[in-house]
């Protein structure tokens, strides 16, 4: 038989003062979409997924799209300038940006 939880038991909050220890995945997504609309060089993002590490923050992996024209240094300045971007977010500890071509 399993303990029971107290009835006011969150596990987002449990044992931090009731302070929430991870933003729900739909707000980082937001937040992520939202920091990128404002690379022009970006033409859309096709994945954002958020890995939470307890006691540490959100770790993101995201997929961005851009112009298969681009040199390999420009990819690689956008993605750069992409990841600066998202490490300034909330609870973000690290970034991997993943390139993907619009063809």
């Amino acid at each position: 038989i399993a303990p029971s939880l107290p009835a006011s038991f969150c596990p987002e909050t449990a044992g931090h003062d009731d302070k929430p220890l991870l933003r729900p995945h739909a707000e980082v997504e937001q937040e992520v979409r939202a920091a990128l609309e404002l690379i022009h060089e970006i033409r859309g993002v096709s994945t954002v997924i958020t890995y939470y590490v307890p006691n540490a923050g959100i770790q993101l992996k995201v997929d961005i799209v851009c112009d298969e024209e681009l040199s390999i240094r420009e990819a690689n300045q956008i993605a750069r300038k992409a990841k600066r971007k998202l490490q300034q977010l909330p609870d973000v500890i690290s970034v991997d940006v993943d390139l993907e071509l619009d063809d």
